[in-house]
């Protein structure tokens, strides 16, 4: 999304953290470019400085390490959102459209070698 839209959004749903849809969208493009496989350690970093470019952040407010933290609990609250009926997670839509594998796959994102 463009910071433009992401701003729209964040501004009108007030649960909603800009730096959180920036980390959705931006994980959710390496790890589809990498055929949905795991992130090393430059390619957290590569995600990082992206959130950080794009919410304008300097210096930058979240390490590689945090990234990934961050992106294994909304995982786990997605996952348990999607068997609900319906769902007011703000966040679950998003996560939903990057169509997630099974839960092995989530379970299994750990940093790699860079």
């Amino acid at each position: 999304m463009e910071r433009a839209m992401r701003r729209w959004i964040a501004q009108y749903i007030e649960r909603i953290d800009e730096e959180t849809i920036s980390l959705i969208e931006n994980y959710g493009a390496k790890w589809q470019s990498l055929d949905r496989g795991d992130l090393s350690v430059a390619d957290w970093q590569s995600v990082a400085d992206s959130i950080a470019w794009q919410c304008e952040q300097d210096p930058p407010l979240k390490t590689a390490t945090q990234c990934m933290n961050k992106v294994e609990e909304l995982l786990k609250r997605y996952w348990k959102e999607r068997f609900k009926t319906s769902s007011s997670w703000p966040y679950f839509w998003f996560l939903d459209a990057m169509e997630i594998d099974p839960p092995d796959n989530v379970r299994s994102m750990r940093f790699r070698p860079g």
